[in-house]
């Protein structure tokens, strides 16, 4: 005899049908939700090449990438709900990689899919660089010849002043601080060159033409002629007279031995 099976209580058929329905209710929500994510994010890694490309070509254009990158992921941001967009908008920066602006892609692709576009701020011309030459020392002419070997006296910084006297056949240049640059071992023990700065046919040239010691910078000026010069900007008749400008400087008539880079002011010649 076989036994007859109890039949369910109403109330355990109603727990049983409820408890069925509820787990096809979040079933499907859970499938929804990772379909949802799946294509968020799809839509990310979609922003992130979109971006890479926008910077790529803000570069070629030598614009700021930065700039470029940051309105790419503004708009991928408020285009989640359309997917077509990133995929769109990849396919209008490739186009331009070659030669285009990154601007003209984003506002294609979002026109196409109808998405409002963020502010792009508009590129700035480049300041242009101060090429303003620097002031000419005062008492330097703008135009003035010099030799490789002593070089521009203009670069040289003043830190000494003195003054000049002519006492018989010598040039003095008078200064308590004739003995502030360091003596180098040449020329019998030297700390400077005295220079002179010239006009001749509408010309002017700068040359050192002699060695001086410290404490006594003192030089015959008959001297000051262009086989103790020695400088291609000397003219070859040249010969001192009232007018030129004498002035003293650190050591540059030797590479080996520069001890500065400083001169005294420019002080006219007279009394000749």
């Amino acid at each position: 005899m076989r036994c007859q099976e109890p039949e369910l209580s109403n109330f355990v058929k109603f727990v049983t049908a409820t408890c069925m329905i509820a787990s096809a209710i979040l079933f499907a929500s859970s499938v929804s939700s990772c379909t949802t994510l799946g294509k968020l994010i799809g839509i990310d890694y979609g922003c992130k090449d979109f971006a890479e490309l926008a910077r790529s070509v803000a570069v070629q254009e030598g614009e700021d990438p930065k700039e470029a990158e940051r309105v790419a992921m503004e708009l991928c941001q408020e285009a989640q709900t359309n997917p077509e967009f990133v995929k769109i908008a990849i396919q209008k920066m490739r186009g331009v990689q070659s030669g285009g602006s990154w601007r003209d892609a984003i506002m294609e692709a979002a026109a196409e899919v109808g998405i409002e576009m963020p502010d792009i701020a508009e590129p700035t011309e480049p300041e242009a660089p101060d090429v303003t030459p620097p002031p000419v020392p005062e008492g330097f002419p703008t135009e003035l010849n010099t030799n490789s070997r002593d070089g521009d006296p203009r670069k040289l910084e003043e830190t000494i002043y003195a003054e000049l006297r002519i006492s018989g056949k010598y040039i003095q240049i008078l200064t308590k601080d004739s003995r502030k640059w360091r003596t180098v071992n040449t020329e019998g023990g030297v700390n400077a060159n005295i220079w002179v700065m010239a006009e001749r046919n509408g010309k002017w040239f700068a040359t050192t033409w002699e060695w001086m010691r410290p404490g006594s910078w003192s030089k015959p000026w008959n001297k000051c002629r262009p086989d103790h010069a020695k400088s291609s900007v000397m003219p070859s008749n040249y010969s001192i007279q009232n007018g030129d400008y004498i002035f003293a400087s650190t050591i540059v008539r030797h590479p080996r031995h520069r001890n500065g880079s400083e001169r005294t002011n420019l002080m006219k010649v007279s009394g000749l």
